[in-house]
């Protein structure tokens, strides 16, 4: 894992968040995907989630 995003509805924070490791293992991606759907964020097109936190082991930003 190079690090983890804390996502949630930018519209609906209520619905709480979900954490995401990237790169997202294979044996996980579905499981990912419930997570995502569950908050009704993840639109391919539409700018549905929001960042609420990130969390790494290596520097993110220079």
């Amino acid at each position: 894992m190079m690090f983890q995003a804390v996502l949630s509805n930018r519209d609906h924070p209520e619905y709480g968040v979900a954490t995401i490791p990237f790169p997202i293992p294979r044996d996980q991606y579905a499981y990912c995907i419930e997570l995502l759907e569950a908050l009704e964020i993840g639109d391919a097109v539409k700018a549905d989630c929001m960042i609420a936190g990130i969390d790494s082991d290596r520097p993110i930003w220079d």
